[in-house]
């Protein structure tokens, strides 16, 4: 067998190496968009929840009176 019919079996033809290399880099931004959604819809819940526990908080502040202030038998010294 020849050495160029050794290199031919051994290694695939250009077309396909680059065509393989453009696969790959088409895929990363699609990737990269499908993790940035799943985040984004992540970030979405964690922004609701805190919204959520805020106005609760705040229903609990408003319902909680601040105890009166008596003042009894005070003496002033001099």
């Amino acid at each position: 067998m020849s050495v160029k019919a050794e290199q031919a079996q051994a290694a695939p033809p250009r077309t396909e190496l680059v065509v393989a290399e453009l696969d790959e880099l088409e895929e990363r931004p699609a990737k990269q968009l499908t993790e940035v959604r799943a985040e984004r819809d992540e970030l979405a819940v964690a922004e609701r929840v805190l919204e959520r526990v805020s106005e609760e908080l705040a229903d609990e502040r408003a319902s909680v009176a601040p105890a009166p202030l008596v003042l009894t038998n005070l003496e002033v010294k001099r």
